[in-house]
């Protein structure tokens, strides 16, 4: 399982790095052409990051306790919704919509995504490792469900 996970990220870090690299100069350019051809460069890298989500990853759910599997799954979808903001916002420009009102729904437009992508995922993947530490660990399992239940009381 571990060398999955390694050859996982193997894929996926050095393709968001460059999906990253190859946005930024469309994104800092006032020349929509370059902006275009940039933004479809970084779609490649983007699209590659989909693929393996989705065709790849699939594969490995299946050894996963039915909690994970359900979370990871809905976890890929929740990941193309909020990263799908992102080249929303990266064309405003495109689409003849400038000055305040293009900054402000571009801003808006990465605030939301950036939330959805960090936050969200960050509670998504406690409750990933809690259901795996409970499935690895029944002794752990009953402590936490011990200390939740007194919580909850209080």
């Amino acid at each position: 399982m571990r060398s999955v996970q390694s050859a996982l990220l193997r894929r996926l870090v050095p393709a968001a790095a460059l999906m990253i690299i190859l946005g930024y100069p469309g994104e800092i350019s006032g020349d929509n052409g370059l902006r275009g051809l940039f933004g479809l460069l970084s779609t490649i890298p983007f699209a590659y990051i989909l693929f393996v989500l989705f065709v790849q990853l699939s594969k490995s759910l299946d050894q996963q306790p039915t909690g994970v599997r359900k979370i990871l799954s809905q976890l890929r979808f929740l990941l193309l919704l909020s990263w799908g903001v992102y080249p929303i916002a990266y064309l405003l420009p495109l689409l003849n919509i400038s000055g305040s009102d293009a900054w402000v729904f571009k801003q808006v437009g990465y605030s939301v995504a950036d939330i959805l992508a960090k936050a969200v995922y960050a509670l998504i993947i406690y409750q990933v490792a809690r259901i795996k530490s409970f499935d690895d660990d029944p002794t752990f399992a009953g402590i936490e469900l011990s200390r939740d239940e007194v919580a909850t009381r209080s």
